[in-house]
């Protein structure tokens, strides 16, 4: 039988060869993401020129207080990040005037230096912040809801003059794609918003995203945002595009860009999807697994094989370990319900996966750790490429967290 090599790349540097028969491999997704040589250079032109708005540099003036809201994952975040600074201080903005402000997830698990490429001068003066949801002195009442819930917003962005948030920009029907305002909402929210606006998603079908899309719009046009940058991603820690402007009119330009990169169009299941999650250590965490776990589900037969190709060494926690209570689904489902961590969504994610295919991961956990969860455990990537050659058809996922794969 003739075979196909194709590889799969994960984690920082991990690569996965699988020889696949043609006629069983039914698609590789993901595969032809092109990054950007320089996305500094791509920050400063789409700056300069933005969708529906005029250059940034016009739209703030010397005394502005800017607050700049950084979304959790932004691949080569510090030369986004250090380039939108660059730009706002050319029109006469004091970098002391300037707050970069942060989750207080991605501090937990990221450790890149988001100011690390600001020039020495004005990284001193800039203040990067850590958002914290339940120090009230850090929040400000911003407006109630239609149901007469209070919104309470990080003061840094509420009390700014401009605020500009930098964020990811998403296929519209995945996991946690909320728009180009997702990023700030509830991410810079009170711990007591955060928790209805997920109590709220999860009574919602998929299909309903727009409604937390709209509500996520709607927050943003009350705090007077209107421009935004959006970055797409190109895999692992690349870039394939900067987008700036109207926020409307970037997440229109955005979703036809994610169309054209992410949405693969396989033309039917497969018995095996392998989904490969790149990128540095900050992706290789629960929240991109139940992202990756999200995209194998869309394209996966029913009783068939997920296996995740990842370098993941975060332990499970209280959310991931209510797989193993032995409990019935709808008794999970519940208690996961009520769990507000960002590990409680990988969790009903795997849940999900687990009542209908069996799942694989490969990580650098402990076996004992990946059975806690009802997961096959891979302790050596050969095993999955065992797997690849005895199934019946494959669909390989490379940079499993962004894709879209739709049958």
């Amino acid at each position: 039988m003739k075979l196909s090599t194709h590889t799969l790349i994960y984690g920082s540097a991990g690569t996965l060869a699988l020889q696949i028969a043609p006629e069983r491999l039914v698609a590789h997704c993901g595969a032809s993401a092109a990054a950007l040589t320089d996305p500094a250079a791509a920050t400063r032109a789409a700056l300069a020129a933005p969708l529906g708005f005029p250059p940034l540099a016009k739209a703030v003036t010397p005394g502005d207080h800017v607050a700049i809201t950084l979304e959790d994952d932004v691949p080569r975040e510090a030369e986004i990040l250090a380039t939108v600074i660059e730009t706002v201080c050319q029109a006469g903005v004091l970098p002391c005037d300037i707050t970069v402000l942060r989750t207080e997830e991605a501090i937990s698990c990221d450790t890149r230096a988001p100011l690390a490429l600001v020039a020495d001068e004005m990284r001193a003066k800039v203040t990067l912040k850590t958002h914290d949801p339940t120090a009230t002195k850090e929040l400000a009442y911003l407006a109630a809801t239609d149901d007469a819930e209070p919104i309470y917003l990080s003061r840094t962005v509420v009390d700014a003059d401009v605020a500009i948030p930098i964020g990811c920009v998403r296929p519209h029907d995945t996991l946690e794609a909320t728009g180009v305002h997702g990023g700030l909402w509830p991410a810079f929210a009170s711990v007591g918003c955060r928790e209805r606006f997920h109590q709220v998603s999860r009574r919602l079908h998929r299909e309903d995203a727009a409604k937390q899309k709209k509500e996520a719009d709607e927050i943003a046009w009350l705090l007077g945002v209107s421009f935004t940058v959006q970055v797409l991603p190109a895999g692992g820690d690349e870039v394939a595009a900067v987008l700036a402007g109207d926020p409307p009119t970037v997440w229109r330009e955005g979703q036809r860009l994610c169309d054209k990169l992410w949405r693969d169009r396989p033309g039917r299941r497969a018995d095996l999807v392998v989904a490969a999650l790149s990128g540095g250590p900050y992706q290789q965490n629960w929240r991109h697994v139940a992202r990756a776990v999200a995209s194998a589900r869309r394209v996966v037969n029913h009783d068939g094989m997920i296996a995740l190709v990842t370098q993941v060494t975060e332990r499970p926690s209280s959310s991931l370990l209510r797989l193993a209570s032995g409990e019935p689904y709808e008794a999970i489902l519940t208690q996961l319900d009520q769990d507000h961590g960002i590990e409680s969504e990988a969790a009903r994610e795997l849940l999900m996966a687990e009542d209908t295919v069996r799942v694989f991961l490969l990580s650098e956990l402990p076996a004992e750790h990946v059975e806690e969860l009802g997961l096959a455990p891979v302790e050596d990537a050969a095993d999955i490429a065992r797997l690849a050659g005895r199934a019946e058809s494959v669909i390989l996922l490379s940079h499993a967290q962004y894709a879209a794969p739709t049958v």
